[in-house]
């Protein structure tokens, strides 16, 4: 079971368990921290990125068998960019994803969403026909895309892949639109070029407009070495040869002595965890009880405020996921169109029981405990999935149907990532977080549904205030656990 273990804290916790986290991470106990954010708690975010620091994207340490460093395996520490072939002339978005500060997980197509590129292909606009017909196939020596899905999230008017340019033909609407604005910070983030004509520059000067954009298709990109070594402040040679081992590099970035010979490397987990802390985060933002409400119009303003805190952590924390609760009551659409708004590409949904705990929130319904309802949240807000098993237990339950064959109805919908822990009683509606092998969980047909090298978050109790031995525990339980 090639896991990614996950350590689940809140962001309160720092005088509690800072220095065991440190200590457990270094003794290769887990491989990131889960950090829920607790509202207004923002004075504790430097003390959680001195543990942080200096890794970059939050990307999981490699698995044990990988006993040495290798260029296929190391992108994670915060200076180390793998180096280019020398074959690989150009920037491209599949060798070198930018300094982005996340790394975000390849989605799938929402179906909608490719149906409606489609129907754009088939109803452009006058100005777009024009345009179209003065640099479709190759007039310009370039290869252009109409209405061309990016990043499974806009679709571009028009798309050239060589130079990662994109052509918008847009209407006085759009002028000063917020939305808009948001979709060019976004694309340029991740190293798209973006060309705006004006339905009357198209209409009016025709002839300016294309000779605009053979002057943008004339703009070379750096070759993909220099952008990758300029990252890593190095200074950048011209000729692109001579450049040092790889392994070179990644050890200069955490301080290590340079072997000239590349021999007798330390273990890949070694490099990384010598960097100092460099524990990789994903955050969990507050759920019902700390007044954060998908599914509730009325509580919109308070989410957003809330989300800004949470954005924030994620921010500096260079956090890949960012899970999410659909929330409690309301409905799961009003979740949807309030996920979609923050436009969050790390954002993640998670499923929930179908009763809430009723010590602690009343017993009220929540949203998000079926397939149905993750589904339409995965593709209105274009998000990713966390899928708590626990959680699905309590809801099958509720339902009266077959617990492991409701957990397997949701792995359909290929989860991102998963929760775990034991439960007090498989029968019950009601969530518990027990320590593993405790409890009446059968471990066996949990880990047949999980892919090896899945981040899963453990959630167990933690009993003490003082260590995490507890939990040190739940994870040597887990080595020693063999599927029969």
């Amino acid at each position: 079971m090639g896991y990614k273990r996950g350590l689940k804290l809140w962001s309160i916790n720092t005088d509690a368990y800072y220095n065991e986290a440190k200590r457990l991470y270094a003794e290769g106990v887990f491989d990131y921290i889960e950090l829920y954010v607790v509202p207004n708690s923002l004075d504790t975010l430097a003390k959680w990125k001195e543990l942080h620091y200096p890794l970059r994207h939050c990307v999981p340490l490699p698995p044990k068998g990988a006993e040495h460093y290798s260029p296929d395996l190391f992108p994670y520490l915060r200076h180390c960019v793998p180096l280019p072939p020398k074959e690989a002339e150009h920037y491209s978005p599949d060798l070198f994803p930018q300094n982005n500060n996340t790394f975000i997980g390849k989605k799938t197509y929402a179906p909608y969403m490719k149906e409606f590129a489609r129907k754009l292909r088939k109803n452009m606009t006058k100005q777009e026909v024009i345009f179209w017909q003065q640099i479709r196939k190759n007039k310009l020596g370039a290869r252009f895309r109409r209405q061309h899905l990016i990043n499974d999230k806009y679709i571009a008017d028009f798309y050239c892949h060589e130079k990662r340019l994109i052509i918008e033909i847009d209407g006085g609407q759009h002028c000063n639109s917020f939305k808009d604005k948001q979709r060019t910070f976004y694309l340029e983030k991740y190293g798209y070029r973006i060309v705006r004509f004006w339905n009357n520059e198209i209409n009016e000067n025709l002839q300016g407009c294309v000779e605009f954009l053979k002057q943008e298709l004339n703009t070379n990109l750096p070759p993909l070495g220099e952008v990758a070594r300029s990252a890593v402040g190095m200074e950048i040679n011209p000729d692109n040869t001579n450049l040092p081992p790889l392994g070179e590099v990644a050890r200069s970035a955490v301080g290590m002595e340079i072997n000239p010979d590349n021999t007798n490397l330390p273990p890949l987990g070694e490099v990384a965890r010598s960097a100092v802390g460099g524990i990789p985060f994903i955050i969990h933002a507050p759920h019902f009880a700390h007044g954060f409400n998908l599914a509730k119009r009325d509580k919109q303003d308070t989410n957003y405020e809330i989300y800004k805190e949470v954005k924030q952590f994620a921010d500096e924390l260079n956090a890949q996921y960012i899970i999410f609760h659909g929330g409690i009551d309301g409905d799961i659409r009003e979740t949807a169109v309030q996920l979609a708004l923050f436009n969050e590409q790390r954002a993640l949904i998670e499923n929930k029981p179908y009763i809430a705990l009723p010590n602690k929130m009343g017993g009220e319904f929540c949203r998000g405990y079926n397939q149905e309802e993750i589904r339409l949240v995965t593709e209105i807000a274009q998000c990713g999935f966390c899928f708590d098993f626990g959680h699905a237990i309590c809801a099958a339950n509720s339902l009266g149907v077959n617990v492991y064959k409701y957990c397997k109805e949701f792995l359909q919908l290929r989860p991102n990532m998963y929760h775990l822990t034991d439960l007090n009683d498989i029968n019950s509606p009601y969530d518990s977080h027990l320590h593993l092998g405790t409890g009446e969980l059968d471990f066996g047909q949990i880990f047949n549904m999980i892919p090896d090298d899945s981040f899963v978050t453990f959630e167990t109790n933690k009993d003490s205030k003082i260590d995490l031995n507890d939990f040190a525990e739940d994870m040597e339980w887990l080595k020693g656990y063999s599927i029969s």
